[in-house]
């Protein structure tokens, strides 16, 4: 399964992308919401994991851009 993980803190995101992987998922890991969602855009995924308050767009702007761009989502 293909998680997204954004975090702009990154010892966060080194280790929730080490524990998900030991789970024996696949993780793309991004350190701020703009990078998110340009990633989200070029291959969408099972689960989105985002940290709330990050530079260049919030875990609440992916959210949001995420729920128009994919109605029913």
């Amino acid at each position: 399964m293909d998680v997204l993980l954004a975090d702009d803190d990154n010892a966060m995101r080194l280790y929730f992308t080490r524990f998900l992987e030991k789970k024996g998922f696949n993780v793309r890991a991004c350190s701020n919401g703009k990078d998110a969602w340009e990633d989200f855009k070029k291959k969408p995924v099972s689960l989105i994991l985002l940290d709330w308050n990050m530079p260049e767009m919030t875990g609440a702007e992916v959210c949001e851009r995420i729920k128009l761009s994919r109605p029913g989502f």
